[in-house]
């Protein structure tokens, strides 16, 4: 299963750009891709740029998918992304809203 967010951060990687991914390993595992985060870090890091997992355990909608919009989830996305890189998560931020 690819992403939009996975496809758009494999795309900013390809310019050059760090990136945060931030997660819920719970979703990941309720919807079968329990290693996607791992995989995603480690296909940006073969692009030659810094990558860093985020776990997130953010409500689930119906149990199954991440309730990304919460804006206190966001809050949270953005504090632990920039306390692990000093990157702000602005697309997963973005993605998360939309």
């Amino acid at each position: 299963m690819k992403s939009i967010a996975r496809t758009l951060a494999l795309g900013f990687a390809d310019q050059g750009a760090s990136i945060a991914v931030h997660y819920s390993a719970d979703a990941d595992a309720n919807l079968g891709l329990p290693d996607a985060a791992r995989a995603t870090g480690d296909e940006l890091r073969s692009r030659g740029v810094e990558a860093c997992l985020v776990e997130i355990d953010p409500p689930l909608i119906d149990n199954v998918l991440p309730k990304w919009s919460d804006k206190q989830m966001v809050r949270q996305i953005n504090s632990k992304a920039t306390q692990a890189t000093g990157l702000c998560s602005t697309l997963g931020t973005l993605l998360g809203q939309a």
